[in-house]
């Protein structure tokens, strides 16, 4: 596989090219992340949906007295909620915010605790500030009985966005309550833990068999074509024997 800006936008599996070798017939492409291309984006109705049986109306209580799943609860609350009211809100003490991920036909959600400059203005995420103020401070949500990663089935035009151009995995921003695309590369990298959550040979192996699923071209063959390739003849088949 062989990555375009590279020098530029960095990725945990990147050295893996070392090790499998540079095809310059398999490309991924990083510098096509800018808002043209997301323009074609159509991202009405699309959100992450946080299960019902996991909001929790905090009460008041000190954290101390929850529960590990009432902690959970009231976390999915605060990430739902604070990311509906303005950015200077804070629930229970702590701004949040989440940002939706597309990866592998799937949404995940990553959360993260808003952070401020001297002014009271929320930092904003994009290219610098994920190496620097949020680096490693963007959480994956997880399910909370089984630890895996929460996720929901991505609506078919994200999936059709993620093949045509050729985009194995891209972030999309939640601004009170309505969804917009990020239109800047976003490393797996900056994520917490990302080690834990993503494999290192099995994502640049996924990463590469969908660019080549992707760039593969129609086939263009005839009928007769393929079916003598299968070592029919068509002259002697049983549907031209003769009775």
């Amino acid at each position: 596989m062989k990555i375009i800006g590279e020098n530029r936008y960095k990725d945990f599996f990147d050295q893996m090219i070392y090790s499998y070798g540079i095809d310059e017939a398999v490309v991924l492409d990083r510098t096509i992340y800018n808002a043209k291309t997301f323009a074609t984006l159509d991202l009405a109705g699309v959100g992450f949906g946080f299960p019902h049986q996991y909001w929790y109306w905090y009460n008041g209580k000190d954290k101390q007295d929850l529960s590990p799943e009432q902690r959970y609860k009231k976390l999915i609350t605060d990430i739902r909620n604070a990311s509906y009211l303005n950015h200077k809100s804070h629930v229970g003490n702590e701004a949040y915010e989440y940002i939706v991920l597309y990866y592998q036909k799937k949404l995940y959600c990553l959360y993260y605790k808003k952070q401020f400059d001297t002014l009271g203005q929320v930092i904003l995420i994009n290219e610098k500030t994920l190496q620097t103020i949020y680096h490693h401070k963007i959480k994956i949500l997880y399910e909370f009985d089984s630890q895996k990663p929460l996720t929901n089935p991505a609506p078919k035009k994200l999936i059709l966005f993620s093949q045509t151009h050729k985009m194995p995995y891209f972030v999309l921003l939640n601004q009170h309550g309505t969804t917009l695309a990020y239109t800047q590369f976003f490393p797996l990298w900056t994520i917490h833990q990302y080690q834990i959550i993503f494999d290192l040979v099995e994502t640049y192996q996924y990463i590469e068999n969908f660019i080549l699923e992707n760039i593969a071209e129609p086939s263009i063959q005839s009928n007769n074509n393929k079916i003598t390739a299968h070592g029919f003849d068509l002259k002697s088949s049983f549907r031209h024997a003769k009775k």
